[in-house]
């Protein structure tokens, strides 16, 4: 038995020996960053859900689960964006003026 076992340790060792490279090349893989252009546009996709869910169901009858989950973001990035869900609400209310008030002036 410890003949085998010395045998299977050798051979493991000149398995990992012959493929050195490719765990050179695994590790030395670049790592994604973090800011991706999803995550660059998480908090406006969650302002723009935000004023789509809200009008239709109402702010008492949307959670913060409708929210998030609606554009594919995380629970923990909805914090990250806001304190709560009135956090949220007014930064939509302010969201919606900002982006609809051009549709509002007068002669436009």
């Amino acid at each position: 038995m410890p003949e085998q076992l010395a045998q299977d340790s050798s051979l493991a060792r000149e398995h990992i020996l012959q493929h050195t490279d490719l765990i050179v090349c695994i590790t030395t893989m670049p790592i994604p960053i973090k800011q991706s252009p999803e995550r660059k546009n998480a908090r406006r996709r969650l302002l723009e859900a935000a004023t789509d869910v809200i009008r239709q169901k109402g702010f008492a009858a949307t959670s913060i689960d409708d929210l998030y989950q609606s554009v594919g973001v995380t629970k923990g990035a909805f914090f990250h964006h806001f304190k709560t869900k009135d956090a949220l609400g007014v930064a939509a209310a302010n969201f919606w003026a900002e982006t609809t008030s051009a549709l509002f002036a007068e002669g436009g």
